[in-house]
């Protein structure tokens, strides 16, 4: 059991620290990436929240799976408890929640943004994205008054239990799993929406598909298949079987990591592609202005 637990472990701790460098230079160069015209605009400033998001996320969730790796190797070091490793995961499972939230958002927003193109420009801006930031962060501390004051968790957590999804009481995973599921499923739904419009309705692609659609479409599409997928796994069958948290350790946490170390890869790729064509585009009509000008 402990070296499945070990080797999921190993991929997700790889996979965070992949996504924590590629989201700290999304953040540091944002500037760069992104045209002053792009910056100007609500539509991206989510997505700036969700590389910030990202980072944290990142961060915490490699420290709790480093605290997992090394306990799988050497158990005796913690005592055979595992409290620590909870405390550390339950900061990640509260960023994850405001991160699904921001993707939640980033998805409704492209589908009113394309159905609805004058009523999205003349009305955008009375909803501030702050608000859904401040939004996300309230819904992810909302997270632990369930844990403590509702579901009173008391850290009775089972010998070798190192997965967030074991370690927390029924009650609590209940709501955990049950508001991943309805928001992974509304993305999902969105997400749909968002792609029958650019795809099957839309005549002009190449005019529907801007960076932010595409950024858009990527996010859902691998919060769809590594988060909801697995979170619908979890929901099903993580109590008992091949599925179960104690079997094969965090393996929702390491999906997520992996899907968004994928996104993070495919994210700064788009991002540099789009920024090389400005810079080209730049270059030549300066060419062409100095050309004028000695003529």
């Amino acid at each position: 059991m402990m070296f499945g637990v070990l080797a999921i472990s190993v991929i997700g701790c790889v996979s965070s620290i992949f996504t924590l460098v590629l989201n700290l230079f999304m953040v540091l160069k944002a500037n760069a990436l992104f045209s002053d015209g792009e910056k100007k605009k609500n539509d991206l400033h989510l997505f700036y929240y969700r590389f910030v998001i990202d980072i944290f996320l990142a961060l915490f969730v490699a420290i709790y799976l480093a605290l997992i790796i090394i306990y799988c190797i050497n158990p005796s070091i913690f005592n055979h408890r595992t409290d620590l490793m909870f405390l550390t995961s339950l900061p990640a499972s509260n960023i994850g929640a405001m991160r699904s939230i921001i993707t939640l958002s980033i998805t409704f927003e492209r589908c009113i943004a394309v159905y609805a193109p004058v009523f999205f420009h003349n009305y955008s801006k009375m909803f501030p994205t702050s608000l859904l930031a401040i939004l996300a962060i309230v819904f992810g501390l909302f997270e632990n008054f369930m844990l403590f004051g509702i579901c009173e968790f008391d850290f009775k957590i089972q010998e070798n239990c190192v997965a967030f999804g074991c370690a927390i009481n029924t009650c609590f995973r209940f709501y955990w799993t049950s508001h991943k599921t309805i928001i992974f499923a509304l993305t999902a739904t969105f997400s749909a929406f968002l792609c029958i419009k650019l795809f099957v309705l839309g005549n002009e692609l190449k005019n529907n598909m801007s960076k932010v659609n595409r950024l858009a479409l990527l996010d859902a599409g691998t919060v769809t298949i590594f988060d909801f997928l697995p979170s619908f796994i979890a929901n099903q069958w993580s109590t008992t079987g091949f599925f179960s948290f104690e079997n094969i350790g965090p393996y929702g946490a390491v999906t997520k990591m992996f899907g968004c170390a994928i996104e993070s890869f495919l994210v700064v790729r788009t991002l540099l592609k789009n920024h090389q064509k400005l810079g080209e585009t730049s270059r030549s009509f300066t060419r062409k202005k100095m050309f004028q000008i000695n003529n």
